[in-house]
This record gives structure tokens, sequence and C-alpha cells, in this order.
């Protein structure tokens, strides 16, 4: 019995928000029978077969060799409610619970399948044998295709397929892997490649605190450093701020007071728990208004305003849905403005005030063409809310990869040059460097003339122009992330040039940096790009809707400078 498993866990769905990663797996590997006599006929049965598997545990479990294929033993062939797993088995043996010794089938917490289909030519053929396993979280369909091609073209309709819900039978974070076994009988397992990728989930967010707790939560200070004096441009904030201050000292004590009270005479009436909460929404206000550079900001809204311009956060209103909040178009009365309102998810966790004072901290102090213009802020009536100058054509993604139509060359160069802008004004012209943390091209909004505006700096830091900022929150998104953030933990400079090479090359190409839909070797967009720049052949990576309708040689340039950018090894890398 033996086991591979993928260096990470994955994601597999948000408890909060039920939402369900896709992923798509892919990997190639013989079943040689090696019972068999000079004759030709064998001596024993072959047995038993590999299984692709998902599983809470890496651990493989005592005495499941044979038809266990390395996932269950004895005490749970039928029910692995326990030790939970979802499988694909490649069955070469006939069990009890097996309906023939030739089978490809989906397991669910039990060997006995939940879906199976019996093949037409044997497993343990000495073939090589591709397989491609594809999971849509939002139909839950589990698929499977089956090939022996040398050069594998998978065919449209799966060799089985099963309706699963995975949030139903496994949890948030799952280790996946390949098992194989035998028992009696004998044959060769051999894996001879392997590649998974999924799609990115948003990272889970800290419970909000219960209603009564047992403690005054502290107050909340962003990055965890600590209370500093509000900066400001006339002798009226220098009294402010201490009355800010000094007003949440005293509500905090206040509210500690009535907590005990309310406590100790068991008194947990509606009203008094809605007082309590009022009490605590002014105290964190007040912590938040301390903590973020409010003689910076252009206005502070009423969450009351804000409704209105958005027609109470309506349906029709919304432009699209991030990591950590929703964005809704809307419209100011005074002065008439369309605007765009993020609204935080969970404004009453750490989390999400994190990232609401980290953006507001951070964006209120730039002013660049290529950066979106922070126009104001609300934290009212327990709601995070940021309200941004409205970018008119939506972000870069959408035309590159949705349904907008493709950009000309000219535009997407100008896209290019224009990001490039932004970040050198964020790592360079400021008193301090701010360090972006999620590239990408969602986060690439375009104003009415198709310029580049960098946004959404929920991830952003602040830190001296000759440090870097170390974390134990990666953060960020999958294939944008530099490798090193995984080994050393440090976002830096050369991080955030990693992930704009990354856009660079999307640009050009018009791919998604990880496409599980793509065939065989494009499915990561950068390593395809890097082959192809090896074999000399890089302009054949250009996106086929251009026509050739671009400079060639301002394409390659674009192509080889992401390609320096995103280079694997940052100490060889043009970063």
């Amino acid at each position: 019995m033996g086991r591979i498993t993928y260096t990470q866990r994955l994601h597999l769905w948000d408890p909060i928000t039920r939402e369900l990663a896709d992923f798509t797996t892919r990997f190639s590997f013989v079943i040689k029978n090696v019972n068999s006599s000079a004759d030709g006929t064998n001596i024993y049965e072959p047995g038993d077969g590999l299984a692709f598997f998902l599983s809470p545990n890496s651990t493989r479990p005592l005495n499941a060799t044979g038809g266990y294929l390395g996932l269950v033993n004895q005490s749970s062939v039928f029910n692995s409610s326990a030790n939970p797993f979802v499988a694909v088995e490649f069955d070469t043996f006939k069990n009890d619970w097996d309906s023939n010794a030739n089978q490809v089938g989906i397991d669910v917490n039990s060997m006995k399948s939940d879906a199976v289909v019996t093949l037409p030519d044997r497993l343990d053929n000495d073939e090589v044998a591709n397989a491609w396993v594809t999971y849509d979280g939002t139909t839950k369909n589990l698929s499977v295709y089956l090939t022996y091609d040398i050069n594998p073209v998978f065919p449209s309709e799966p060799t089985v397929s099963y309706s699963v819900d995975l949030s139903e039978y496994l949890p948030p974070y799952v280790t996946v892997g390949i098992s194989a076994s035998t028992g009696f009988s004998i044959e060769l397992h051999n894996l001879l490649s392997w590649e998974f990728n999924s799609s990115t989930l948003r990272e889970i967010s800290p419970s909000p605190p219960p209603s009564v707790p047992s403690q005054l939560p502290p107050p909340f200070v962003a990055n965890g450093s600590p209370p500093r004096e509000i900066k400001s441009r006339g002798p009226s904030f220098k009294v402010i701020g201490p009355i800010v201050g000094g007003a949440a000292v005293v509500l905090g004590l206040l509210c500690f007071l009535w907590w005990k009270r309310i406590t100790s005479t068991g008194e947990t009436s509606n009203r008094q728990v809605m007082e309590r909460n009022e009490m605590l929404q002014v105290v964190e206000g007040a912590a938040i208004d301390n903590d973020i550079e409010l003689d910076q900001l252009d206005r502070a809204f009423s969450y009351s305003e804000l409704v209105i311009a958005t027609d109470d956060f309506g349906e029709h209103r919304k432009l699209g849905r991030g990591g950590f909040g929703e964005v809704y178009r809307g419209v100011l009365e005074d002065p008439p403005l369309e605007v765009a309102v993020k609204r935080i998810f969970n404004p009453s966790a750490v989390q999400g005030r994190k990232q609401y004072a980290s953006e507001v901290k951070t964006i209120s102090q730039l002013r660049h063409r290529n950066v979106v213009h922070l126009i104001g802020w609300c934290h009212d009536q327990g709601h995070l809310l940021l309200v941004y100058e409205l970018v008119p054509n939506g972000s870069l993604d959408s035309y590159l990869f949705g349904e907008k139509g493709p950009l000309s060359w000219v535009v997407r160069y100008k896209i290019a040059r224009g990001l490039a802008s932004a970040l050198l004004y964020l790592h360079e012209d400021g008193k301090r460097c701010v360090l972006h943390r999620d590239v990408k091209t969602s986060n690439v909004m375009l104003d009415s003339g198709f310029n580049a505006m960098l946004g959404d700096f929920g991830m952003a830091r602040l830190v001296d122009h000759d440090k870097t900022l170390q974390t134990t929150d990666v953060g960020g998104t999958r294939g944008y992330l530099a490798p090193e953030l995984y080994s050393t933990g440090k976002a830096s400079k050369q991080s955030d040039v990693f992930s704009f090479g990354v856009v660079a090359i999307e640009i050009a190409c018009g791919r998604k940096v990880i496409d599980l839909t793509a065939e065989v070797g494009k499915v990561e967009l950068v390593n395809w790009v890097w082959d192809l720049y090896g074999a000399g052949k890089i302009l054949e990576a250009a996106d086929e809707r251009l026509k050739m309708e671009f400079d060639l040689g301002e394409m390659e340039r674009l192509m080889v400078v992401g390609l320096w950018c995103a280079h694997p090894d940052h100490s060889c890398s043009h970063r």
C-alpha cells in the first residue's frame, strides 16, 4: 500500500458563504499485471487498483490494503463518516461490494461506489492511462474522464460523473492525494505525472463575538500597532483627538459596568442587549476613528445616505464581489456624483474591521492618476463602507476573460504601462512604501479613457522603504503570489512586482493565470509562456483574438518583462 499527497491542503468550501471551490486534477499512470506465466495465462488474479481521494487526514489508515485501496479498513468499508473521504477509484479486482473487476467508480464514505462504469478494456494492460477529474462547485458535479491516447484528447462526455455537495461530507480544508494497494494478488502501480489546480476562496475570517461575551472586547487597532495621535491640519483636530480618546475610555468603562450589572442580576432583556450593542458600536467607532487618518479624508457619510445612494444596496446596483466585500453603484445627491460603494463582509469581525481600517489608512494618502480615488467612508450603525469615485468601464479581467470583448493592443499596452506607473508610485514616491499585496486583473479598473486604475487596497500595508513586511497571513490570490512568500512569509516590493509580471503576461496572452479548462500544458499560463520562451516561440502565446494586429517588438517586450518579473527564483529575477 502506498500514497502520495499534495503539498498544500485544499480550501474546499467556505463555512460562512457555503461557497465551494472548483478543482481539476490530471494524472497519468500505468497498471501492470505481473501475474502472467510464460504461456500468457494468469497465475493469480490481479489486484487491486488505485484511487484519487480527498480526505481530512494525510495519514493512511491501518490495515487498508487490498480492496480498501488505502482509504479505509475493515471496520468502515460501507460507512466511513467518522473518517470521511471522497474518492475516484480505478479498480482491477472484484470484491464483494464491486459490480465488476474492471471499473471506474466514485466513492463517498464507502467502498461501494455511488456511481460506477465498467470499462471495455482492462486497466492492468501495461499502457499509459490519462485521467482527468473535475469538480464544479456551482453545479456540484464531479466528473471523471479516462483515455489511453498518447497525446490525450479527452472525450466531451465524462467516463463517469456524480452530483455531490462535498461540503456535506468533508470539512472546509482537506488533503488531496493518490493511493494504491494490493492484497493477495500482485500488480504494479506506476504514477507517471500529476498536476492539481483549484479556484481560490476567500480566507476564513474569525467569527464575530457573541452578543453577551464573557469580557469586553478590546478596542480595535489595525496591524497590532499602538494607538496614535490623530494628525491634523488645524487646531480643531488637536482638541478633537483627546476628546475622542477620552470618550472611548469613558464609554468603555460605562459599557463594562453596564455588562457587570446585567450579568449579576441575570437581566438580559432585548432592550438591554440593544443598548449594550449601541455602546459597543460607539466604542468601536471611536477606536476606528483613532486608527485612521480622519483629516486626510474628504467626507464621512452616514449609513442612511449610502442606503439612498444605492437604492438600499439593490441587486441591480451590484457591480461585483471581492474577497472582503461587495461593490455597488451609487449616486450621491450633494454634490451629484456617481460613486462605487464597497460594503465590507462581517463588519463585526476583527478581520473585517482590520481590512476596512487598512484600506482607509492606506488609500486616503494616495493621489495618482493610476490609483482609484477614495471619496469617503462610513462606519455607522455597525456597518463598514468605503466610497470611491466610480470607474465606469469596470475591471480589466472582464475584458480579457469575460464577455465585454477583447481590447486592442494599443489599449492593452497603455494599461500595462499605467499599472507599472501606479506600482512605481506606491513603492517609491511616498514617505513610506505601500505594499499592495493583491495585484491582479480583477483589481485593475478602467476609467472612461481605458486608463488603468489600481484598486482594492484591503490587503495593503505601509512599510519603510528599506523594510519588508513579515506576516503569517500570506494573503493575495493564488497564481499571482511570489513563491518566496510561502517560504519566508515576507511581503516586499519584489512580491508586488511578481504579481505585476503575471498580469503583464495575462494582458499579452488574453488568458487566465490558471485556467482549469485549458488543454494539457496550458493550465498554468506562466509555465506555458516560459516553455515557449525557451523554445524561441514566445510570440505564439499572443492573444489570438488580436489577429496579429500588434507591434511585434512591444508584444515580445511585454511578455519578456512579465517573465523577468514572475521568475520563480527571486534571487535570479529582475524584480
